[in-house]
């Protein structure tokens, strides 16, 4: 479907109105009317129908705006899932090391430790900002 602007959609609608406007002009010269009402008519009709496309383009773009939030929040939430992920799997993995190397249990809980507390720290602090953020 082929997009089009809003100076398209006013250009369209204005033809669209001209030509009817042109249609009543002549039935009403035809019938002894005088022209002021096709005039009038014709003035609240080009406001209406301009009022009508600024306000479906003021809708379209919300909705353009709100889905790029969620999107946005979308993505956050991915980046973050896929932070705590790699943590995990780095604890993982330093206990797997530790094992290979037959690290000693009390010289290996040293170093995973603080390591454990720092990533378990930042993550709780990360993820509880998240839920306590207001939502736009």
């Amino acid at each position: 479907m082929r997009q089009r602007s809003s100076a398209n959609l006013c250009t369209e609608a204005e033809d669209i109105l001209q030509d009817t406007f042109s249609a009543v002009e002549k039935c009403l010269a035809d019938s002894g009317e005088t022209l002021s009402f096709v005039v009038r008519w014709e003035d609240s009709a080009r406001t209406d129908i301009r009022e009508r496309i600024v306000q479906r383009l003021h809708d379209v773009r919300e909705r353009g705006v709100e889905y790029g939030a969620s999107v946005g929040a979308a993505r956050e939430q991915v980046f973050r899932s896929v932070v705590a992920l790699i943590a995990v799997i780095a604890v993982i993995g330093m206990c797997v090391a530790g094992l290979a190397l037959s690290i000693e249990l009390d010289t290996f809980s040293g170093y995973l430790a603080p390591v454990t507390s720092i990533c378990a720290a930042g993550i709780a602090y990360w993820f509880g900002t998240a839920n306590r953020r207001p939502a736009n």
